[in-house]
C-alpha cells in the first residue's frame, strides 16, 4: 500500500509541476489527476479500488494531447497502475 501512496503522490506532484493549468480543464491530464487522487484516498484508507485502468489507452491519449512521450507524469502513472494491478490480483 505504501508504494501506491508514493507513486500516487509522485504523479500528482509531476502534474502540479508540468501541467498546473491543464489539471483544471477537461482532458486527459485532469482525468489522470482525478483518478490518481481517488487511488491515493483509497490507499490512505487501506482500501483498494477495483477499477480497471487501460494504461495503453491512457498513455496514448496523454501523448496525443501533450506530445510528451517521456513525461514523468505518464511514467509515474504507469508505475502506479502496475502496482495497483498487482494488489488487485492478490486480492482475488
Amino acid at each position: 500500500m505504501d508504494l501506491i501512496i508514493e507513486y500516487a503522490r509522485n504523479v500528482l506532484k509531476a502534474i502540479d509541476e508540468e501541467f498546473p493549468k491543464q489539471k483544471l480543464y477537461k482532458g486527459i491530464v485532469r482525468d489522470i489527476y482525478i483518478l490518481t487522487e481517488k487511488i491515493l484516498r483509497s490507499a490512505e484508507e487501506k482500501c483498494i479500488i477495483t477499477e480497471k485502468i487501460d494504461m495503453y489507452s491512457v498513455g496514448r491519449e496523454f501523448v496525443d494531447d501533450t506530445g510528451y512521450y517521456n513525461s514523468p507524469v505518464i511514467l509515474e502513472f504507469e508505475k502506479l497502475v502496475n502496482q495497483l494491478k498487482k494488489l488487485q490480483e492478490n486480492i482475488k
